[in-house]
Order: C-alpha cells, then sequence, then structure tokens
C-alpha cells in the first residue's frame, strides 16, 4: 500500500513540474528569445548529436553531463572527454572537455567546460571616419560623430582589426535523490558570451528522471528551469523557453551484437519553429529517431535523423584504454564534422 502511495506522489510531482513549465509564460508575461541559447546545441558532442537524448541512455561517461548525470561512471575508467567540432564549412567550432569526480561511494560530480566561437570576425568600430553625409570632418553636419555608418562616410581599411566571437559555457551535474525505481539529477549551467561590443552572462537548471525497465528504458530532462536567463553589459536581459524532452530505447541483444532502437521527443514551450510540429501557442514538438548497431562492445554504428539537416551518422570505436567517437552531419551551411576522445586521465598522470 505505501509503495502505491509513493508511486503516486512520483507521479504527481512530475506531473506538477511540467504543469508549472507549462504555465509559466501566462503566469509571469514572460517574452521568450527565439534560438539565442541554442549555442548549446553546438556541444552535444558526436553521440548527443547523433541519438539526441537518447544518447544518455546508451553510453557511460562524462560526457553525460548534459545527457545523464545517472550514468556518467564510465566502467573502463575512460572519463576525461575530450571533444572538437567544425561546423558549417569551418565557419564556426566548438571544443569541450569534461571530467567525472567521486562525490561520495554511490554519487559522482561531472564537469564540462566549452568554447564554442566565430573565428576571425571584422571589427570596423575604429575605422569608422564618421564625418558625416558629406564625408568632410569638422563641419558638423548630419550623422557626424554619431558613431553609425551613415551615407557618404568611408571606411579606413587599414584600421579594421579581427576577434573572435566566443560563448563559453561551464555544466555541474550531479544525481540528486533516487525515489523508487527512479533516479533524479540535475544539471547546473552557467554561460558567458563575449560579443565584441557587449558580454553578457547567463544561468539555467536542468532536471532528470532515469529509469531502466525489463525492456524499454526512458530518460526524461525538464531544461532551462524555470527558464534560461542571459543578462548583458548594456542592460538587456533575455530569457530563453523551457523544453521537455522525453527519451527511450528498445535493446535487443544478440550473440554478438547490440541494437538499440530509440527515440526522442522535445517539446519547446511557447515557441513555434521552421521544423518539427507547431502547436500555435502552446509550443513546439520534434521527434528524433535513431538506431545504434554495436559489435561486442568494440564497435557502434549509429544513424539519427532530424528534419532541419536529413540523415546522420557516426562511429564509435572502444579499445581498452581509449573511446573514440565521430558524427557527420550535413545541412543547408554545409558539411559539419564533430570528434571527440575518451580515456583515462588518472592513468595517463600515473604514466608520467
Amino acid at each position: 500500500m505505501k509503495r502505491i502511495k509513493n508511486k503516486k506522489i512520483v507521479k504527481i510531482a512530475i506531473s506538477f513540474v511540467i504543469l508549472i513549465t507549462i504555465m509559466s509564460k501566462p503566469i509571469f508575461a514572460v517574452e521568450y528569445k527565439s534560438y539565442g541559447n541554442e549555442m548549446e546545441e553546438l556541444i552535444n558532442g558526436p553521440g548527443g548529436e547523433l541519438y539526441y537524448g537518447v544518447f544518455g541512455l546508451l553510453h557511460n561517461g562524462s560526457e553525460n553531463v548534459n545527457w545523464n548525470p545517472l550514468k556518467m561512471e564510465n566502467e573502463s575508467g575512460n572519463n576525461f572527454y575530450l571533444y572538437h567540432s567544425i561546423w558549417f564549412d569551418n565557419n564556426l567550432t566548438a571544443s569541450s572537455m569534461a571530467n567525472t569526480f567521486k562525490l561520495s561511494k554511490d554519487k559522482n560530480l561531472g564537469v564540462m567546460v566549452s568554447r564554442i566561437a566565430v573565428e576571425s570576425v571584422p571589427d570596423s568600430r575604429d575605422a569608422l571616419m564618421d564625418f558625416g553625409k558629406d564625408g568632410i570632418p569638422g563641419t558638423n553636419d548630419t550623422g557626424e560623430g554619431n558613431s553609425e555608418f551613415d551615407s557618404g562616410e568611408r571606411i579606413n581599411y587599414n584600421n579594421v582589426t579581427f576577434k573572435s566571437l566566443s560563448n563559453y559555457i561551464v555544466n555541474v551535474a550531479m544525481p540528486f535523490r533516487k525515489i523508487l525505481s527512479y533516479e533524479t539529477g540535475i544539471t547546473m549551467n552557467f554561460y558567458y558570451s563575449n560579443l565584441m561590443a557587449e558580454n553578457g552572462i547567463g544561468i539555467s537548471f536542468d532536471f532528470f528522471i532515469y529509469k531502466e525497465g525489463k525492456y524499454l528504458n526512458s530518460l526524461y530532462k525538464v531544461e532551462n528551469l524555470p527558464s534560461a536567463t542571459t543578462v548583458y553589459t548594456n542592460g538587456e536581459v533575455e530569457l530563453y523557453p523551457p523544453a521537455i524532452t522525453g527519451n527511450w530505447i528498445y535493446p535487443i541483444h544478440l550473440k554478438n551484437f547490440n541494437i538499440n532502437s530509440g527515440v526522442s521527443t522535445v517539446f519547446i514551450i511557447s515557441e513555434n519553429r521552421e521544423y518539427g510540429i507547431n502547436l500555435s501557442e502552446i509550443g513546439n514538438i520534434e521527434i528524433i529517431p535513431s538506431i545504434q548497431i554495436g559489435y561486442k562492445q568494440l564497435f557502434n554504428l549509429g544513424f539519427g535523423y532530424r528534419e532541419y539537416c536529413g540523415a546522420m551518422v557516426g562511429v564509435e570505436i572502444n579499445f581498452k584504454s581509449l573511446n573514440l567517437q565521430y558524427t557527420l552531419k550535413n545541412s543547408d551551411l554545409g558539411l559539419s564534422h564533430l570528434i571527440a576522445v575518451k580515456f583515462s586521465l588518472l592513468s595517463l598522470l600515473k604514466d608520467s
């Protein structure tokens, strides 16, 4: 009787979190920005990009700081994670490093540090010949000294400099508590944006619910709680909508092969997009299917699909002391290559 009551409490708590998230916009009259914090998508890693949230059910390791804080420990000990990606025909790069630390006998703390950058962006702020529409200094005509590029003004290209636009993200993840057969975890996300003219700092929280079932494994994530917030040096505050993700896999174990069929559903609150299913003011739902075929825990071949970029393919190779991951992704903006490696930092330090 007590067990049934506790299960009801868990279901009520989950429903309450989802309800508060959905209702947060009308209650607080929040005006959300669209796409502004999607830079975090660029640090999904090869596996996360290929399988999306299903990756948190397929894999153990430090990259699960973002995918599943309940599976951050790697049995092989290869927990130091390095990731580098080249996006859109080399127009943008994203890199991460992560590691898992012991909090207690059965709890781990995961930390990931990432940088996303567009290199060599021209900065012409000191190159503007701000002489007004007549192009002659000292006449005080319209536009002179207003720091804007007006008709008749010119650029001194010798004074153009090149800088990088960089975004930094620090993710900290840990288990929360276990309730019956459900495990829960939390990730705290901290952002810093260097946008040349302005800088911004931000914060958000993600909550996870994880369960391994007899036939089906499931993972639920509520991210950007209560909403992701970024504050800029010019005083502007940007809020980004919460999202609810459900992920499921159906594992099939054969003699030498493992086949994992998975699907992720992503519901973004109060936002319509050019892909997925728009539900008017309620939000947008995207369905992301994937499949992984593994051979003797040594080699994995995976396929994923997202509407905006089509099919993706990736491979993973496991050695005794090394794990290699690669995903190839295409889009209208060009090819993207994502590479990650995992190894034991402790073993490396001992050997040195």
